[in-house]
């Protein structure tokens, strides 16, 4: 099962890493000199788009991913060792499992 929470949290962890270093290098590669003053204008502009970007991006994403997941339909029929008539069952992609396909020998699908 799908934990929303802890995806979003990985995804800000990734955008964060890649959206310092990227901006970061970026910046300083923009400048014609090296310098402390660039460097840390450099630092401080990484983070703070960071800072406006990762968190709403990894809830957006997380958020859509969420809903793919939950919204995907698994069909088809399943036979078990016998008779096929005795333990074949349907798999339908209804929100409440109980309405799912239940073989006779008991055997349930959820």
């Amino acid at each position: 099962m799908l934990n929303q929470n802890a995806l979003q949290k990985q995804l800000k962890e990734g955008f964060s890493t890649i959206f310092i270093n990227a901006f970061e290098c970026c910046l300083l590669n923009s400048f014609p000199n090296n310098s402390e003053i660039g460097a840390e204008y450099a630092k401080n502009f990484a983070n703070t788009f960071n800072n406006l970007v990762s968190d709403d991006l990894a809830t957006l994403i997380s958020t859509a991913i969420d809903a793919y997941i939950k919204n995907a339909a698994i069909t088809g029929i399943i036979t078990t060792a016998g008779s096929a008539a005795a333990q074949t069952a349907k798999i339908h992609s209804e929100l409440n499992p109980s309405l799912n396909g239940k073989f006779p020998n008991t055997l349930g699908i959820s």
